[in-house]
């Protein structure tokens, strides 16, 4: 299975795992499974940094995760199209991308967010 982290998801799986639910721990750190952390996620978290919102390195957080088998994903021109033209009416820029790139790439996206799950039906996996 191929996993995506949700930015929260990611953050509370490096920092203290018992946040996730017992499945989804298990799912991300089943080697069977390939675990990703999109760009958008890192892009998101500095901009909370700057802002005050947040207290995260985000440099350390994303090589604590390649560190531990993750790979990033980048953003390409086909998700930015996906993202823009998804038809749902949430109007946060970084769920619109992770849920573009986990339905146009077949990944799990490992949330606790009740708006994605909502909107994704399957495509999940509840953090």
């Amino acid at each position: 299975m191929d996993l995506l982290f949700d930015t929260h998801a990611a953050i509370w799986w490096a920092d203290d795992p018992v946040e996730l639910l017992p499945s989804a721990n298990s799912a991300i750190i089943n080697p069977e499974n390939t675990v990703w952390f999109s760009s958008a996620s890192a892009w998101e978290l500095a901009i909370k940094v700057r802002a005050g919102k947040l207290q995260v390195d985000v440099g350390r957080l994303v090589d604590q995760l390649t560190r531990n088998g993750v790979r990033l994903l980048g953003i390409g021109v086909d998700d930015a199209i996906a993202a823009g033209s998804l038809d749902w009416t949430h109007r946060d820029p970084f769920d619109r991308m992770l849920v573009a790139q986990a339905r146009r790439l077949r990944l799990k996206l490992v949330t606790r967010d009740q708006a994605v799950q909502a909107f994704m039906s399957a495509e999940f996996l509840a953090a």
